[in-house]
């Protein structure tokens, strides 16, 4: 039988799974403070997945959410280290400009390098702001 899930079923879907989930998030992440991100997207994309499906007849909920979760943590842990790569080639990129006689914290601490940071923050601020607006829609 298939049928579009209602709020109150993801609700039981999400009450019932959520602590081992959670357990099986804390075990693998490399960081504490990535959890709540990790496990924020593992069930934005369950419910992704159960409309896109548009049935409910999932036979192991938890080992189809715990896969969810093994290709959150692959993508979210790729993406960090490659924002690490990006973020050192930049640095390492500006410091070869920078003259052995300069003025570094001049340097650094430019208009342009202020704007740049704050408009940074407010994206990532946004996109925080955007999830969980996402997730309290649901």
């Amino acid at each position: 039988m298939s049928t579009q899930i209602t709020k109150e079923q993801f609700e039981l879907i999400y009450n019932e799974t959520y602590n081992k989930t959670l357990k099986y998030i804390i075990c693998k992440c490399n960081k504490l403070e990535d959890v709540n991100d990790i496990i924020q997207d593992t069930y934005v994309e369950l419910y992704k997945n159960l409309k896109r499906k548009n049935k409910l007849e999932i036979e192991k909920i938890d080992d189809y959410i715990i896969g969810i979760t093994k290709n959150i943590l692959k993508k979210y842990y790729k993406n960090k280290k490659q924002n690490l790569y990006m973020l050192k080639n930049e640095i390492n990129e500006e410091l070869t400009y920078l003259k052995d006689d300069s003025d570094l914290e001049a340097s650094i601490i430019t208009k342009e390098n202020v704007r740049r940071s704050m408009e940074l923050y407010r994206i990532k601020r946004r996109s925080y702001s955007k999830n969980i607006f996402t997730i309290l829609l649901i």
